[in-house]
Order: C-alpha cells, then sequence, then structure tokens
C-alpha cells in the first residue's frame, strides 16, 4: 500500500513516502524547503514593523505674483502650483478687498494654473490662498501687494460730481 502525505511549507506542497524511488519529486521538495527558509529568514523580529504615513496636509509649493506693486486698474498674474497626497477638494483666494474666488477641484492632486485679477482701488491688500484636501487639511500662503492709483484718474478725468462733493464744499 502507498501512503502520501501533504504537508504545507511556504507555501508549497511537499509529498512524502511516495514509495516510487524517483528523485525528481524529492528534489522538488527539497528545493521549496530552501526557498520558505530563505523567505522567512528575510523577516527578522528585530525588523520595525512597517508604517503607513497619515496623510498628510496639502502642499503650496508655489504662490507668486507678476508684480507686488502697481497701479489701479492692472491685471496681476498669480501662479500657483499646489499638490496633495489625497487630492485637493477647492482653492480659495481671499483678495484683501472683501471679495474672495472659490475652486473647485474635485479630488484632483495637482492645481497648477495662472490666474489673472484686476485690483481696481489703490490701497495696500494682502491675498491669500488657502487649499483644502479631501478631508478638510489645509495649507495657506500670502502675498502682499500695493496698489497705486491710476495715472488715468488724475482732475481731468474724474467725474464732475467727485469734484462737487469733495473738493468745492464752503
Amino acid at each position: 500500500m502507498n501512503l502520501q502525505s501533504t504537508k504545507k511549507s511556504g507555501g508549497c506542497a511537499m509529498q512524502l513516502g511516495s514509495g516510487q524511488g524517483k528523485l525528481a519529486p524529492l528534489v522538488g521538495s527539497l528545493l521549496c524547503l530552501v526557498v520558505a527558509i530563505l523567505f522567512v529568514s528575510g523577516c527578522n523580529d528585530d525588523d520595525p514593523p512597517v508604517v503607513v504615513p497619515p496623510d498628510s496636509p496639502p502642499d503650496i509649493t508655489l504662490f507668486t505674483a507678476d508684480s507686488t506693486s502697481f497701479d489701479a486698474g492692472y491685471d496681476v498674474t498669480f501662479g500657483i502650483r499646489a499638490s496633495d497626497d489625497v487630492g485637493l477638494d477647492s482653492a480659495v483666494f481671499d483678495y484683501g478687498d472683501k471679495s474672495k474666488r472659490t475652486f473647485l477641484l474635485n479630488g484632483i492632486k495637482h492645481f497648477a494654473p495662472f490666474y489673472q485679477r484686476e485690483y481696481g482701488v489703490a490701497g495696500f491688500y494682502t491675498t491669500t490662498l488657502t487649499v483644502f484636501d479631501k478631508k478638510k487639511q489645509t495649507a495657506q500662503a500670502s502675498i502682499e501687494f500695493m496698489v497705486y492709483p491710476s495715472p488715468d484718474s488724475t482732475p481731468s478725468t474724474l467725474k464732475p460730481s467727485f469734484f462737487r462733493k469733495n473738493h468745492f464744499q464752503n
């Protein structure tokens, strides 16, 4: 009677006691055993466990403007580069003049537009870019601007009502 048993070791099936007297099954089993030992010995109890890094907040690697000092009416061009490992949800511009613009990004991982915006009134402004990822983590960057009165706003081009209200009252 020929008894066969199967023993699992490292994913290989070994046949013992084949009774056939053939060397090939024994060599194959021995090779499978060596591979299993090498695989298991590659992991050491002293090795640190594999740690999956936590979700990191978005990253703004670029937030620039082509000018930070200009006359009112100028279209300033912003350069932006933001990214996130999970995906970006939105980007919000706060222009510092009580106006905002929101870009819905719908999970894209990289956001890199050039964007233009006009500042129409003279003053000092801080424009802030806030980027949100899908987990509502944020990153912020700011640029400060000095907007000068437009050279076109000389007294000859101002509306008459401006002079009546502001300059010719007694």
